[in-house]
């Protein structure tokens, strides 16, 4: 079994490694993973699965430091994540 060369590049770009936050509250730098390697041996379609929806870190931006609507800017409902909670 292997991971096919560019089946999906929007979702291999978000499968490669899990995604990292840093948020500051008063000067004290908190970092945050979210998600896991991901694992060769399980595939959707061909590609890695991913573990974290890059949709959700989008949705998390938009909402919590743009305030402004995620549905409105990607068309749809997605997770939020707290990392700048």
């Amino acid at each position: 079994m292997c991971v096919r060369a560019g089946a999906d590049y929007a979702r291999q770009s978000s499968t490669l490694s899990p995604v990292n936050a840093a948020k500051s509250a008063t000067f004290a730098v908190t970092r945050t993973r979210y998600g896991d390697n991901p694992d060769l041996s399980i595939l959707e379609d061909g590609d890695l699965r991913h573990a974290v929806d890059l949709h959700s870190v989008y949705a998390t931006v938009i909402e919590d430091w743009l305030h402004a609507s995620a549905k409105d800017v990607l068309g749809g409902n997605f997770d939020r994540l707290d990392f700048l909670v």
